[in-house]
């Protein structure tokens, strides 16, 4: 396994018509995308690392003079939409596969004010359907199957808070204890009757850092105590949302090491 972490990226790249050049040996190649996984959950601002495998099932082999054109789902025009990148110093035997890291390099700045699911595909470009300033690209080889070249991920994009916490609904005011807090802090729940409860805790952006599950939190003659552990979230002040049956709650803590 070959871990490839540099693309190089060539201006005027365009997706022409196929060509007919001549190709001098014939591969095999299938795309599978590692990042991102499918059902990931993005919130606004959150950095989309992109990773996916090449495997090359032969018979011939990619040489380090090779160029392998690929299509990201951002950017480009019109006529031409997504990016086309471009893979060449790396070879692949028949059999053999390289892993792509291409890090951090979109963010989700989905403020439409509505979550969006969409997929999210990486595509192989044959090399015959590529223009370079306008000229097809060097063909040196022809991908014989197509349908293994690309692969999808349906991820789900949250859109911009439209303040520090986003919650439809009536709010009552949270009492946290202690605050500023190290690790454990602690607030009392009055309920009427049981109720399934949850909270979630963000930072000034409205950026969900942690949350919680209680389930189903029984009544009883004195409110519940319930207990949030902050211990691995950096310093700094916090919005925490509780939220049992149709009410809400809104407090801020502040963890401090």
């Amino acid at each position: 396994m070959k871990k490839f972490t540099k693309n190089l990226t060539l201006s005027g790249l365009t997706i022409l018509a196929a060509s007919s050049a001549f190709a001098q040996k014939s591969c095999d190649l299938a795309l599978t995308l590692i990042s991102p996984a499918a059902a990931t959950v993005y919130n606004f601002n959150d950095n989309i690392n992109i990773k996916f495998d090449i495997k090359n099932n032969g018979p011939a082999a990619i040489a380090a003079n090779d160029t392998i054109f690929y299509l990201l789902p951002f950017g480009g025009t019109q006529s031409n939409p997504g990016t086309i990148q471009s893979l060449t110093g790396v070879a692949v035997a028949s059999g053999g596969t390289t892993t792509v890291d291409l890090g951090p390099v979109i963010q989700n700045i989905n403020a439409t004010g509505t979550d969006q699911t969409v997929d999210f595909c990486i595509k192989l470009l044959a090399q015959n359907t590529v223009g370079v300033n306008g000229q097809p690209a060097t063909t040196t080889y022809t991908d014989a199957v197509a349908g293994n070249d690309q692969d999808c991920s349906s991820i789900t994009l949250k859109t911009k808070p439209t303040s520090i916490f986003d919650v439809k609904g009536t709010k009552e005011t949270l009492s946290l204890f202690p605050n500023p807090a190290t690790s454990q802090v602690s607030f009392n729940l009055a309920l009427e009757q049981a109720e399934a409860v949850s909270a979630v805790v963000r930072d000034l952006t409205g950026r969900e850092v942690m949350s919680k599950d209680f389930g189903k939190v029984q009544t009883g003659i004195t409110s519940s105590v319930l207990e949030l552990n902050i211990a691995n979230l950096n310093n700094g002040i916090y919005v925490v949302e509780v939220i049992a049956g149709d009410k809400k709650f809104i407090g801020k803590i502040t963890k401090k090491d």
